[in-house]
């Protein structure tokens, strides 16, 4: 099983998690002990099955609808060499965040329109 760490900011946390659950995509939250400095208001691991063909297909699905439903919504996909990735509503197809995610090693979730959907 693998996990990918998404910090999320401003009100992003429910809809975003909301839209996890409904595709059925496994997380769960990363608590940090009192007095750690955080650089997101909350985190969250996201598990994906190893066997799964495809298993960050769904993830890539739930990150290109998210930034589609709200203009002021965005991803950043950091991999493992550091290179970024920011998109939003005139971004990527699934196909294309999909190949991103197999080499991410963290992705950032923002909604920076103080919605809670």
């Amino acid at each position: 099983m693998g996990t990918l760490k998404v910090d999320l900011f401003k009100s992003s946390y429910d809809p975003f998690v909301s839209l996890l659950e409904e595709s059925g995509i496994e997380y769960k939250k990363i608590n940090y002990p009192a007095g750690v400095i955080m650089n997101a208001g909350s985190a969250i691991e996201v598990i994906s099955a190893i066997s799964s063909i495809s298993p960050w297909g769904a993830l890539a699905i739930v990150l290109v609808a998210w930034v589609n439903k709200q203009s002021k919504r965005s991803v950043i996909i950091t991999t493992k060499d550091n290179k970024i990735i920011h998109f939003n509503s005139q971004g990527y197809s699934s196909k294309e965040v999909e190949s991103f995610l197999k080499d991410a090693g963290n992705i950032t979730v923002i909604d920076a329109s103080n919605k809670k959907n």
